[in-house]
């Protein structure tokens, strides 16, 4: 088994804006934003853009459902 993988400076906490909009009408509801995981996990494969070596985290699934929940449970 492979060593544990650690970051070496390049992983960096991501940034989502969610825009959510009411599907009937296309009316806005509102954004929220959302910070990326600040749990190093060891991801299973990772493809960055030419020229750039930073990998962003992205949110846990437990971030949305937390702001997503006001919206949902009207």
């Amino acid at each position: 088994m492979g060593r544990p993988w650690r970051p070496r400076g390049r992983e960096r906490r991501g940034r989502q804006t969610l825009f959510l909009r009411e599907a009937r009408t296309g009316r806005k509801v509102g954004s929220e934003q959302l910070l990326g995981s600040g749990k190093p996990d060891c991801p299973g494969l990772v493809c960055l853009k030419r020229g750039t070596g930073e990998l962003h985290t992205e949110p846990e699934f437990a971030d949305y459902q937390a702001v997503l929940r006001k919206y949902v449970d009207r």
